[in-house]
């Protein structure tokens, strides 16, 4: 993990001089995404604490994907969540249901998190992008709907990167059981599901193309009647947010700890990889 920063959207957080009170938040987090690790840490050091007016409560609900979390949001049961691109865009189209604003990137890298092509172990070792395309075209292929991971397949095959003969529509975890069943060619993952199952010999990651240039990003949003009632509040989790993704950076052991101690089956070599690896 080179560098992370929080980019600020366009959001007003202006509020009275008056002394902000105590606030109750509901903040969905995302364990599984590496994208939104600054989460757990966020959780874990309790930054939230120093940065959120004295005497303010924080349920940290854990979500395996973003989706879950846009509904959450938008029934008022979540204030601020964490995502991944996807999510984050589809969240920003549901206007008159209710206003929620993504308010800082948390994450942005070149296809490091969510482009990560997965084949089965028994696929050949692929010298190139070609080979492993050619190897790809007219097989199923997998990943999971309404996610990063759908929307960076979807583009590169629009682009012709590759043909597979028909698109599987599967949860992650079901993904990653098929890769174990030895039942699934070749899937879109996100990290750490797929450095997890490359760690334990189910499957491999398979090299993709520069020119399919494709990004990937984890946002922070917020409910606006959230940030117009508690402007002080919203400023101090932005603060802690910077905090949280500070200390990713410069304490990447002590980091993968603390994240791996939050997920089940996964050891701190596989998270460390995961998120600090350099390919």
């Amino acid at each position: 993990m080179k560098a992370a920063a929080v980019l600020l959207l366009g959001v007003s957080f202006a509020g009275g001089a008056a002394a902000a009170g105590a606030v109750d938040i509901t903040y969905g987090y995302h364990p599984y995404w590496t994208g939104a690790w600054y989460g757990v840490i966020l959780k874990q050091k309790e930054l939230w604490k120093k940065h959120l007016p004295p005497g303010s409560k924080v349920k940290f609900e854990p979500h395996l994907t973003g989706p879950p979390m846009i509904n959450a949001m938008l029934a008022d049961k979540m204030h601020i969540g964490t995502m991944g691109d996807m999510p984050s865009l589809v969240l920003t189209t549901k206007g008159k249901i209710a206003d929620l604003r993504l308010v800082s990137v948390t994450m942005f890298s070149n296809g490091r998190h969510c482009e990560r092509l997965v084949v089965s172990k028994s696929a050949p070792d692929f010298q190139d992008y070609k080979a492993a395309t050619q190897w790809l075209n007219g097989k199923p292929f997998a990943y999971h709907r309404g996610t990063c991971a759908n929307r960076i397949t979807e583009s590169i095959i629009a682009k012709g990167g590759f043909k597979p003969s028909e698109i599987v529509i599967m949860p992650i975890e079901v993904i990653t059981s098929n890769f174990q069943a030895g039942k699934l060619s070749a899937a879109m993952m996100w990290e750490p599901h797929a450095r997890r199952q490359v760690d334990l010999g189910y499957a491999k990651y398979a090299p993709v193309a520069p020119q399919w240039n494709e990004k990937d990003a984890n946002f922070t949003s917020m409910r606006q009647d959230f940030i117009q009632k508690n402007p002080e509040a919203a400023v101090g989790w932005m603060k802690a947010e910077i905090e949280a993704l500070q200390f990713l950076i410069s304490n990447p052991r002590e980091s993968a700890k603390l994240i791996a101690g939050e997920l089940t089956g996964y050891d701190e070599k596989t998270v460390w990889s995961a998120l600090y690896e350099v390919d």
